[in-house]
């Protein structure tokens, strides 16, 4: 090699820019440390609030699964036939006269073996409109499966459903055992037809 050809000295640039990287490198990295540290704070007040909703669902679970127990209703509209009645602990449901006539009529008919069809039909005369109050304020159309799950639910016995499990309800009855049997024989209440 010739003194020409001689390796030549690092460039001035080429140095400036390593400083550069290394620099612009440890910024980044304090960058990451920070983001990572916000991220950690995040998840961190995410898991507080989860573990905070977790407790309130408990609670109020708890306060439903008493009230299931003490016979109140807990939850949801009151089925057709029933009104509610008080607030909160002295909330009550009470039989509608008309509408439990009504109840009694369509678990007559259902006993005698009309179907389901028929007896929206006879629901729909009735109450003189086509529909019976849905729980979101507007009318439900009368139909046979709207009327046969109607007819399926425990409360009619004075019963009160809750997570599964069925409670002596504190409200009247309006159909009696007997008159259940003689519709969905010895099904459960409450159970799926």
């Amino acid at each position: 090699m010739s003194d020409t050809e001689m390796a030549a000295p690092p460039q001035r640039g080429h140095y400036l820019s390593a400083v550069a990287l290394r620099v612009e490198a440890r910024e980044v990295e304090r960058q990451a440390r920070r983001a990572a540290a916000r991220l950690a704070a995040d998840l961190r007040r995410v898991a507080d609030r989860s573990a905070q909703i977790k407790r309130r669902v408990a609670a109020l679970m708890e306060s439903r699964t008493r009230g299931a127990e003490d016979g109140r209703p807990v939850s949801g509209p009151p089925p057709f036939g029933y009104r509610r009645m008080g607030r909160r602990r002295e909330m009550r449901m009470v039989v509608v006269a008309s509408e439990a006539a009504l109840v009694r009529r369509l678990f007559a008919l259902r006993a005698e073996g009309k179907s389901f069809r028929y007896l929206a039909v006879v629901a729909s005369a009735f109450t003189g409109r086509d529909g019976a109050p849905h729980r979101k304020g507007r009318m439900a159309t009368w139909t046979g499966p709207g009327v046969r799950y109607m007819l399926r639910n425990p409360t009619y016995l004075g019963l009160t459903r809750f997570g599964g499990r069925l409670y002596v309800g504190c409200h009247a009855a309006i159909v009696s055992a007997d008159e259940w049997k003689s519709v969905w024989g010895e099904r459960a209440p409450g159970a799926d037809a």
